[in-house]
């Protein structure tokens, strides 16, 4: 990601628009409601770097990124304590 506004606004928009959704969703789910008919995934951005200052802190090392090309370039992060 560059850090132009547009798209961090774009991205700040999808992540309330999913917290609103998920609100929602956990609500109905209290009421009883079982068979919903969507599923929505929770994620999170964060900054490599401070990440990985973070998990070393508490010591984890080594920490790695992993980008996957297919569908839209998904990322995860391992970690070894």
């Amino acid at each position: 990601m560059t850090g132009k506004f547009s798209e961090v606004a774009l991205r700040r928009g999808k992540e309330f628009v999913k917290e609103v959704a998920l609100a929602i969703r956990r609500g109905l789910m209290r009421a009883g409601v079982r068979r919903l008919p969507w599923k929505i995934d929770q994620s999170r951005v964060f900054n490599f770097i401070w990440l990985s200052a973070t998990l070393r802190s508490c010591g984890f090392s080594p920490v790695e990124l992993c980008i996957l090309p297919w569908a839209g370039g998904h990322s995860y992060v391992f970690a070894r304590n």
